[in-house]
């Protein structure tokens, strides 16, 4: 492993030293663990491809047994390293979810062509929204860059579509619905403003038979 840290070299904006465990950019230099240095050493010259964890195991820590903390700690570190400038200026490390780790030199979101957009960098799906790449959809008539139909200029054509009379019908039911409700709403109001009204005459007409009753006894 040692012959592999002798020479420098270049990822995007980043200088690597691993002679001297050093990150540098911007005249700015980032110190790193030997250890940290090693992993990303071993993720570049595997740069591209699926490093799994074994493979860090035996190329870093030649075979000792560690916990997978180690890993862990030494990703988060180079990817807090490579935080301290724009996310365009560093390479894209990636996470293979219970598989190992993913190093790529080109920055996906530099690339427009739908082959790199394949080969290199982030998930190709997130790239296909964010550039309009399309993959193999020309059969349906759709263009080679974009995925919805375009036009001369480039603009993507919205095609609507004739509301069904099933979708008409199940609008017609809820307006109808809706309707009867606010009907039902005010006839329940309308009955308790009744209600309320007679037993206050009631009441009234109580008061005055007792102011009656007490007046001529």
């Amino acid at each position: 492993m040692q012959q592999h840290l002798s020479g420098g070299f270049q990822l995007v904006d980043w200088q690597v030293d691993p002679a001297l465990n050093q990150l540098s950019i911007d005249e700015k230099i980032f110190e790193l663990e030997p250890k940290v240095m090693q992993v990303l050493v071993c993720l570049n010259e595997h740069a591209g491809e699926l490093v799994t964890k074994d493979t860090l195991f035996e190329e870093v820590w030649h075979g000792v047994s560690i916990s997978d903390d180690a890993i862990y700690c030494s990703i988060s570190k180079l990817r807090k390293t490579f935080r301290q400038v724009a996310e365009h200026r560093s390479p894209e490390l990636k996470t293979i979810a219970r598989q190992g780790y993913m190093l790529y030199n080109n920055p996906s979101y530099k690339v427009l062509n739908s082959a790199s957009l394949i080969s290199h960098g982030r998930r190709h799906d997130d790239c296909l929204k964010s550039h309009g790449v399309s993959m193999g959809l020309e059969q349906n008539g759709y263009s080679n860059i974009g995925i919805g139909k375009k036009n001369s200029i480039g603009a993507e054509k919205k095609v609507k579509r004739p509301v069904q009379s099933s979708e008409l019908k199940l609008l017609n039911i809820e307006l109808f619905v809706n309707e009867n409700k606010k009907k039902n709403q005010i006839t329940t109001h309308r009955s308790l403003n009744q209600k309320l009204k007679v037993l206050l005459l009631i009441l009234v007409i109580a008061i005055l038979m007792q102011v009656m009753i007490i007046l001529f006894v």
